[in-house]
């Protein structure tokens, strides 16, 4: 059996003569002995020995000035000859272990209407054109009471990066802000004195009520802009001014500061 395989690099204008692919590679399964090289944009892959189930097809490329990109992996299903894939049809949940009184799930919108305060779960499983019914998912929640809600609206936040949780000083690691309405709860994220690389973000969010939501987080990458600037200067207080280009290749001008932005204390965005 012959795959055939599209593969669609991205690549960032980071300078005024743009740095090219060289070479590109893929492996299956995380068998890295397996590799072999891509020599255009859409390559025959040979899947022949693998078994019905689940794989996966990792790829990474290599620029002109010989670094290589973080492997990109993508997963895949093999079904046996005859069987096609299956779409699912039919979705439907329940509450607590009410599954008598399961209900079919046609849109978004599901009613809580009639829960007591406390603890529940929420079981959600759906059905394929087969007729085959997944496993049930379940998830709890907590449904507060009347006067905890009333007036209860969010009012700060926190954030800390990487490992900080870790540390003995983690107290002085972690940044306190306020969000406020007039601001769209848009709070800047200044990433300082992070080196280059991958980093995480951890950020929660506090309610008028002194309850601190769960931690979320998000990958992000700090790149440095060197010759994708004409002529222009970094600043440690102002950040970097003159002519500029972002990573797709618009090019802009004024000072530019690289930060993250946490909307709502749901979103973050790489500036």
């Amino acid at each position: 059996m012959i795959a055939v395989v599209g593969l669609l690099f991205c690549t960032a204008v980071t300078a005024q003569n743009q740095n090219s692919l060289t070479e590109s590679e893929c492996w299956l399964d995380n068998d890295v002995s397996t590799k072999q090289s891509l020599t255009s944009t859409e390559t025959s892959i040979d899947i022949s020995n693998l078994l019905n189930g689940l794989h996966s097809l990792t790829v990474r490329v290599k620029d002109a000035k010989g670094l290589w990109s973080s492997p990109m992996t993508k997963y895949f299903i093999l079904t046996p000859n005859g069987i096609k894939p299956t779409q699912i049809v039919a979705k439907e949940y329940w509450f607590d272990s009410n599954v008598g009184n399961r209900q079919s799930l046609t849109t978004s919108d599901i009613s809580m209407e009639g829960l007591n305060q406390g603890l529940h779960s929420f079981t959600l499983r759906v059905q394929d054109d087969a007729g085959v019914w997944s496993s049930p998912l379940t998830k709890y929640f907590l449904v507060p009471s009347a006067s905890e809600m009333n007036g209860n609206v969010i009012t700060r936040c926190q954030y800390w990066f990487d490992d900080a949780r870790d540390q003995d000083n983690f107290a002085d690691l972690i940044t306190t802000c306020t969000l406020e309405s007039e601001n769209n709860n848009m709070v800047m994220v200044d990433i300082g004195d992070l080196p280059v690389g991958t980093h995480t973000i951890w950020w929660r969010v506090g309610d008028s009520k002194g309850a601190w939501s769960e931690p979320l987080s998000e990958a992000f990458t700090i790149e440095l802009i060197t010759t994708g600037v004409e002529n222009g200067q970094w600043d440690s207080v102002k950040g970097l001014s003159g002519p500029w280009f972002t990573i797709d290749g618009k090019k802009g001008t004024g000072t530019m500061r690289k930060g993250v932005v946490i909307v709502n204390g749901k979103k973050i965005v790489i500036k």
